[in-house]
C-alpha cells in the first residue's frame, strides 16, 4: 500500500505520489479534475457569476428521467380510495333517491286488477280460460307465501275481493308446493268444491303474485288464471345502472386527472430539456470561442472564459482538454488520461443502410442530397437516405433533413425538415 503524507496524493491512474496543488500528475500527464475545478474556483469566484450558465439537471434518483406513458401522479392509490368512497356514497344515494320501486303499492295494484278480472265472467276476458255458468261463493283456499308478511296480507285481501269464503285454508311453502300436491289434496277433501291457489314472492330479486281458481272436478287445468312478476330488470338494473353512471364519471375525472398530470409533466420536461439543451449549446459556443481566441494568442482572454464555463460544468470534457492545452508545455500530446471516444452508429431500420461517424466528429449530417466533392460541404450529407426505385416517396425526405451535433458525451439532433422528424 502506498502511504500518502498530508502534502501529497496519489495519482488516480498511475498512483505516483505528487503535490497536493499539483493540477497534472508529472509521471502520465493526467489532469486532477477536482484540482482544475478547486483551482478554477479559487481564480473566479469573484469575476464571474456561477449561476450565469448553470445547467439544471432534475428527475435524478429514483424518478425515471423522463416521463412514461403509463405514469400517474405520486398518491394516486389515495385519490383512487376516496373515488371508490364517492361511487358508493353518491351512486347508492342516487339509485335510492331517483328509482325507488313501491312493492306496496304494486301488490295493491295487482289485487285491484285480479279482483276486477275475477268478477267479468266473459269469454271475452283473457284470463278466464274455462266460463263456468255461476261462481260458487265459497272455495278452499291454498296459500303458497315466500318471505314477505305484506303480501301475505295482500293474498288475504285478495280472497276478500273476489268475494270467496274461506271453506278451508293451507299454507304451504314454495319448496313443497306442485300440481300434483293440489291433486292429493282434493282427494283427502273430496272431488267437490272449488279451489283456489294464491302464490306469492317478494325478494330482493323478484316479486310475484299468481291466483289460480278451479271449478270441481279440475285438478290441472285452471278455470281462471292471474299472474304478475317484476323481475331483476326492473328491481335491480337500475340501480346498477345508476352506480355504474356514477362510477363511469368517476373514472372519467380520473382519466381526466391522469391524463393533464402526464401532460403536464411532458411540458415540464420538455421546457427543461429545451432549455438544458439551449445552455448546453452556449457552453459550447464559449468553447469554440476559446479555441479561435487560442489560434489568435489571445491566452488570457482564452483563460478567463474557460475558468467561467469550468466553474459551472467541471466535467466538461471540450473545457477540460482546452485547459490542459493552455497548461501544458508546447508540443505535448493534449489528451485527458481516461477518457475514450464515443462512436454515432445509424441504421435504416428494416434496410441494410447503415453509416458509422468517424471518430471525433462533432457534426453529421442526414438527407437525400449527395455531397458534391467541389462544392460546399455544407449543402450535402454525410449519410445519404433515399427510397430505392421510389422517387416520390424519397421527395419526403428533405434535402437536408436532420443533423447530429456531439456536445460533450451528448447527442443532440436539430430538425432542419419540413415535414419534421420523429424519433
Amino acid at each position: 500500500m502506498i502511504e500518502q503524507s498530508s502534502d501529497s496524493v496519489c495519482c488516480p491512474e498511475c498512483q505516483a505520489q505528487i503535490p497536493v496543488a499539483a493540477i497534472r500528475c508529472p509521471a502520465c500527464r493526467a489532469v486532477m479534475v477536482s484540482r482544475v475545478d478547486r483551482t478554477i474556483n479559487d481564480e473566479v469566484t469573484d469575476k464571474h457569476d456561477r449561476n450565469e450558465f448553470e445547467i439544471p439537471r432534475p428527475y435524478t434518483g429514483a424518478v425515471p428521467p423522463t416521463p412514461s406513458p403509463d405514469e400517474v401522479f405520486p398518491g394516486m392509490w389515495r385519490y383512487d380510495l376516496i373515488l371508490i368512497i364517492l361511487v358508493a356514497i353518491f351512486g347508492v344515494g342516487l339509485s335510492i333517491s331517483l328509482y325507488q320501486f313501491d312493492r306496496a303499492t304494486e301488490l295493491q295494484n295487482w289485487s285491484n286488477e285480479c279482483a276486477s278480472a275475477f268478477a267479468k265472467v266473459d269469454e271475452q276476458n283473457p284470463y278466464w280460460r274455462v266460463v263456468p255458468s255461476s261462481i260458487a261463493p265459497r272455495a278452499n283456499v291454498v296459500y303458497v307465501v315466500q318471505q314477505g308478511a305484506a303480501i301475505a296480507v295482500v293474498m288475504k285481501e285478495i280472497v276478500r275481493r273476489m268475494k270467496l269464503d274461506e271453506l278451508e285454508a293451507f299454507h304451504i311453502s314454495p319448496g313443497e308446493w306442485d300440481h300434483t300436491q293440489l291433486r292429493s289434496l282434493r282427494g283427502a277433501n273430496g272431488t267437490g268444491g272449488t279451489w283456489l291457489v294464491v302464490e306469492g314472492q317478494n325478494s330482493e330479486l323478484r316479486l310475484t303474485l299468481s291466483v289460480s281458481y278451479y271449478l270441481p272436478g279440475q285438478s290441472q287445468l285452471a278455470s281462471f288464471v292471474f299472474r304478475r312478476q317484476v323481475g331483476i330488470l326492473t328491481l335491480v338494473l337500475p340501480r346498477v345502472l345508476h352506480i355504474a353512471l356514477v362510477a363511469g364519471l368517476a373514472l372519467i375525472l380520473r382519466a381526466f386527472l391522469v391524463d393533464r398530470y402526464r401532460r403536464k409533466r411532458r411540458r415540464a420536461f420538455a421546457l427543461y430539456e429545451a432549455d438544458r439543451t439551449r445552455r448546453i449549446f452556449q457552453l459550447q459556443s464559449i468553447v469554440d470561442e476559446c479555441r479561435r481566441l487560442l489560434e489568435h494568442g489571445d491566452l488570457k482572454a482564452a483563460d478567463e472564459k474557460l475558468g467561467a464555463l469550468l466553474c459551472v460544468w467541471p466535467l466538461f470534457r471540450e473545457g477540460l482538454e482546452l485547459r490542459q492545452r493552455l497548461s501544458a508545455p508546447s508540443g505535448e500530446n493534449n489528451v485527458i488520461s481516461g477518457r475514450t471516444g464515443l462512436l454515432l452508429y445509424l441504421r435504416v431500420v428494416g434496410t441494410p443502410y447503415a453509416y458509422q461517424a468517424p471518430s471525433g466528429a462533432r457534426q453529421v449530417f442526414v438527407g437525400r442530397q449527395r455531397r458534391k466533392l467541389a462544392g460546399n460541404n455544407m449543402e450535402g450529407n454525410d449519410f445519404v437516405i433515399r427510397v430505392p426505385g421510389i422517387d416520390q416517396k424519397s421527395l419526403r425526405i428533405s434535402r437536408q433533413h436532420f443533423e447530429i451535433n456531439r456536445i460533450d458525451e451528448e447527442f443532440f439532433v436539430i430538425d432542419r425538415s419540413t415535414a419534421g422528424t420523429k424519433l
